[in-house]
């Protein structure tokens, strides 16, 4: 009798995945310098004044990080129905209270103490677990919608409308877009999604001409010289910044978009600064670290056996990957201009915060992936 064959599994986590990921970070550290410098100058009278709340921000980051890391995923995906509740919460408190604070005319963030806090971010990432342990508890014996499934929704719809009331609608349709993505990724049947999100359409649409700055980036987007002084501003030195940096850009921190011409551009613009500074070898190079962290994602939800594990690998490695193609889309006129900073390398604590712990669970899930 031949030896029975026993199934071997890594207990070492995702080596490649944490170097680009560290890899991001600190190349993000270093362009939110490069992009920011000139501004807080003349702001904050302090070159290092973003750059310095980037490194506290890495820091927390790297301890919620290791706290995926350490902390077993199914125990988090325990703690995402009470997470998700906590957020849509923390987005309630930002619109209806005092401690919401407005910047730019939109009202996304929570003051805590020197630091912002956007409830936003935490309610992207929640949501996947969320979903996925929705979909694991409800759905998995039945390939098919059905009425458990509607609580959770409504919790999702109520979420994504408090994001929209920001206003946001960026966000709320990025939601939207993750969660057909979980579900597809969850095995829920197609055509039950693409039911679902043409039903939502009509809604969409309203709520996208309801408001006239939306309707002119949508203009602008299919003619970005249309108004270049106007709507078009941003949009049109994104590009020639772009194009300015060449195969090899003009030198890490020669920038010139960067001073006063693209408005904050270093948090949802910066990869138009890398272009300029390091050209196209620069942007190239971001792209392929965003292709490596989807291919190791991807290959630890595919090896891991548990539904559970499977979906939230899958689904956060989607959640961080199409936000950073998102990102470099609208800086290259490639869609129409919306604020989402780029994963890991943009100015924004919360964002960097809750992509570094969602980068975490990725790694706490490869961790038990049987090896190939």
């Amino acid at each position: 009798m031949g030896k029975r064959r026993t199934k071997k599994y890594s207990h070492n986590i995702d080596i490649p995945l944490l170097t680009v990921v560290a890899a991001l970070v600190v190349f993000g550290l270093v362009m939110v310098y490069s992009s920011s410098a000139v501004i807080a100058g003349e702001r904050y009278h302090n070159a290092y004044f973003f750059a310095f709340r980037q490194v506290i921000w890495i820091m927390a980051g790297s301890v919620a990080m290791i706290a995926g890391i350490k902390i077993d995923y199914r125990k988090w995906a325990a703690l995402s129905r009470p997470g998700f509740f906590v957020s849509i919460v923390l987005l309630a408190v930002v619109l209806f209270t005092p401690m919401g604070r407005s910047v730019g005319g939109a009202q996304r963030w929570l003051r805590l103490g020197p630091l912002g806090f956007q409830p936003s971010e935490m309610a992207k990432v929640v949501m996947v677990m969320y979903m996925a342990s929705t979909l694991h508890r409800k759905y998995i014996k039945r390939r098919e919608f059905n009425k458990k499934l509607l609580p959770p929704l409504l919790l999702l719809a109520l979420a994504v409308f408090l994001v929209y009331r920001q206003p946001d609608f960026g966000t709320a349709m990025f939601m939207i877009i993750v969660t057909a993505g979980v579900f597809f990724i969850g095995g829920v049947k197609v055509s039950h999604i693409v039911t679902a999100v043409m039903a939502l359409a009509p809604f969409l649409v309203i709520m996208l001409f309801a408001r006239p700055y939306r309707r002119e980036r949508i203009m602008t987007f299919l003619n970005p010289s249309m108004d270049i002084y106007g709507s078009g501003f941003q949009l049109f030195h994104s590009i020639t910044a772009l194009g300015s940096g060449g195969i090899t850009g003009l030198g890490l921190g020669s920038g010139l978009h960067k001073l006063f011409y693209i408005p904050e551009v270093h948090t949802d613009f910066v990869f138009a600064v890398i272009g300029q500074e390091l050209g196209f070898v620069g942007t190239f190079a971001v792209a392929v670290l965003f292709a490596v962290f989807a291919w190791r994602g991807m290959k630890i939800a595919v090896t891991q056996e548990e539904y559970l594990g499977r979906v939230i690998a899958a689904g956060l490695t989607f959640l961080i990957v199409a936000q950073a193609a998102l990102n470099m889309a609208v800086v290259t006129g490639l869609f129409p201009t919306k604020g989402l900073p780029l994963p890991f390398l943009s100015f924004g604590g919360s964002s960097l915060f809750f992509n570094m712990f969602a980068a975490g669970v990725i790694l706490n899930i490869s961790a038990s992936c049987r090896r190939d």
